[in-house]
């Protein structure tokens, strides 16, 4: 997980692009900043585009929750980490400066349920004396396996964006 504003997600976009090629999630939060160069706190959408998108150097999407409130931020905090996990990359939780500001009462579920997704055979651990070597790569020199992955991440993309339940 990582977390920064508008100026910082911009810098972060190589990254973020690097992560849905190699398949690993991850979770950031971006506080929205409103106005081009470093902005203000002022409520924006200014970085929707960025987000829903494919910032970087595109040719992907990004699964991107929008709460509107405290409360939803932290309801939707476990959501996006299942998410991630789910379809193998980053879920963007994009809230607005007039959030990122806000103070109010919360109330925080008493029991968070854990997925099955928590065991990751893909996983590169770095554990010495395993039957098999996990290899985390984005870059595909044999143009059918770019195109393979490339389905792949469509499949996810299509799969995320009809909301299919975890």
């Amino acid at each position: 997980m990582t977390s920064s504003s508008s100026p910082g997600v911009s810098l972060m976009q190589e990254g973020i692009s690097y992560l849905v090629g190699a398949e690993l999630p991850c979770v950031v939060v971006n506080v929205m900043r409103g106005g081009p160069g470093l902005g203000n706190i002022a409520p924006a959408q200014s970085d929707y585009f960025q987000s829903v998108k494919g910032g970087g150097h595109g040719d992907y999407r990004m699964v991107v929750l929008a709460p509107a409130s405290v409360q939803e931020i932290i309801d939707m905090m476990q959501v996006a980490f299942d998410l991630a996990d789910k379809y193998r990359g980053p879920v963007m939780v994009l809230g607005d400066g007039i959030l990122g500001q806000m103070m109010e009462p919360v109330e925080l579920a008493d029991e968070v349920t854990m997925p099955e997704m928590l065991a990751k055979p893909w996983a590169a651990s770095g554990l010495k004396g395993r039957e098999k070597t996990n290899v985390i790569n984005s870059l595909y020199i044999v143009p059918e396996d770019c195109e393979e992955l490339n389905k792949k991440l469509l499949q996810n993309m299509r799969l995320s964006q009809r909301g299919n339940s975890l």
